[in-house]
């Protein structure tokens, strides 16, 4: 897996952002998917979704690779560090989505392709089943990665 970092974080330092993001997406995808993905993350002060909504964190796909294997992640620093780590975790899920190509997004149409379903961009966000697999999985790779570093004793300060 290549990671690249920039901006700023003042919670989360850029071997930590490598780190975790690694240790995340090692739960979700197998080694091998691992090591062809690129992630570049972009530490920003605020982050505004398309309808000048906040967000803690998106992220896209950058280029046409069918399946996709090159991402860019957005990541709002005004947080605490459990809602960084969180929705790190979350748009983790959404690149693995995305790499089992089990996610398409055909945004000129406002149409999501979840599995064999078609869901219109209307559709009530927290009943999509992709975002569902999202919020269930960062409280679970949050925890497991907490837990991961209080059981090795890592520390990042």
């Amino acid at each position: 897996m290549r990671i690249r970092t920039s901006g700023n974080n003042p919670r989360i330092s850029k071997k930590e952002l490598r780190y975790v993001i690694r240790f995340m997406s090692e739960q979700l995808m197998s080694k091998r998917l691992c090591e062809n993905i690129t992630i570049y993350v972009k530490s920003v002060p605020t982050l505004k979704g398309d309808d000048d909504e906040d967000l803690a964190a998106c992220v896209k796909i950058i280029g046409d690779d069918i399946p996709p294997r090159r991402f860019r992640i957005w990541l709002e620093t005004n947080t605490s560090r459990r809602e960084q780590l969180m929705a790190l975790a979350h748009e983790i899920t959404h690149i693995k989505q995305y790499a089992h190509q089990e996610l398409k997004d055909d945004w000129d149409r406002g149409l999501h392709k979840w599995k064999k379903q078609t869901f219109h961009e209307d559709f009530n966000y927290f009943f999509r089943p992709w975002e569902i697999e999202c919020f269930g999985y960062e409280r679970a790779l949050y925890y497991s990665y907490k837990d991961h570093l209080y059981t090795n004793q890592i520390s990042f300060l």
